[in-house]
């Protein structure tokens, strides 16, 4: 990844700050954005600690225009972009379909699923122009598999993926590839209040055949890879890293 560059949405925290961080160690020149604007700049502490190099902005992903120029101002300070990771996302407090207010549909929908889309509306502009590139959504193993009480949250990601998909057959010919990363449950600071309740938490982990939850950087290894030539022939994928919960 060495000269090339990388938007990273969601990099305040959890797999975002994992992937920017190891992008930039990589070589790569990150541009890093979230809404929440000390754990962004703990990020780009952390980022320049290691010797990489970084541009953070806070940005609400839910605003096209201002992932817009967050991503015009990474091809001016880059002198382009090669790639993305875009990775930011919420969750709601579990509730039963017929008792979630549709504001919390909305909610989760204008993050999960627009802000991927105006994210990958603004970097495949960019990246016709220079002649292909690479893009990593953040999905979710819930992309494709139910689970009871998050109706919002698995609604949003299997829209991910269908966009990613679609995005992925539309742009190929043009040499943009674009895939998924369906993780399983992941310990981050999103996660974390599930993971409070002792029983909650040992059923989350029985899910999963490895014994245990992702850590962010197992995820953002998987990103650095398909943003990489090493996976050149890797498109509209699903790439799934659930320590076997798909496998149930």
């Amino acid at each position: 990844m060495r000269g090339k560059s990388v938007f990273i949405t969601g990099a305040a925290t959890g797999i975002g700050r994992a992937s920017a961080r190891l992008f930039a160690s990589a070589g790569a020149r990150v541009m890093a954005v979230d809404i929440k604007e000390r754990e962004l700049e703990e990020t780009g502490r952390l980022v320049r600690t290691d010797g990489g190099e970084i541009v953070t902005r806070v940005v609400d992903v839910r605003d096209a225009e201002a992932v817009e120029a967050a991503v015009a101002t990474a091809v001016d300070r880059f002198n382009g972009l090669d790639c993305a990771h875009n990775n930011a996302g919420i969750i709601a407090a579990a509730t039963p379909l017929a008792e979630t207010p549709i504001d919390i549909f909305k909610e989760i929908m204008d993050t999960n699923f627009y802000g991927v889309l105006h994210a990958m509306q603004a970097e495949i502009k960019h990246m016709l122009k220079a002649g292909g590139g690479a893009i990593v959504n953040t999905a979710s193993i819930n992309s494709l598999f139910a689970l009871d009480g998050i109706a919002p949250y698995v609604s949003s990601k299997h829209a991910v993926l269908g966009l990613t998909r679609t995005a992925a057959h539309e742009y190929a010919p043009k040499n943009i590839r674009i895939n998924a990363l369906c993780p399983g449950f992941v310990e981050t600071p999103l996660t974390e209040e599930f993971m409070r309740d002792p029983m909650a938490r040992a059923h989350i982990v029985s899910l999963h055949p490895l014994g245990r939850p992702a850590r962010p950087e197992e995820i953002a290894e998987a990103a650095l890879w398909l943003c990489s030539e090493r996976s050149s022939y890797i498109v509209g994928q699903p790439l799934v890293l659930d320590a076997g919960y798909s496998l149930i």
